[in-house]
């Protein structure tokens, strides 16, 4: 996630440099804040369910077909 993040953000800054228009440019924006909001999404996925995931695993537990 964090490649991706710094890749889109990276395109995202150069597209801004060109001329946009108004509407484009607040796309550009919200794009950005997306972007930064699934890159934190998968920071809190990583730091507190994986942990969980790996322990349940190395336990033998089994999470359901729902799960």
């Amino acid at each position: 996630m964090d490649i991706l993040d710094r890749q889109i953000r990276l395109y995202l800054t150069r597209l801004s440099s060109s001329t946009l228009t108004v509407a484009q440019s607040r796309r550009a924006v919200a794009l950005l804040e997306a972007s930064r909001d699934l890159e934190s999404i998968g920071d809190i996925i990583d730091r507190n369910l994986m942990p969980l995931a790996v322990k349940r695993i190395t336990k033998g537990l089994m999470f359901s077909e729902e799960g």
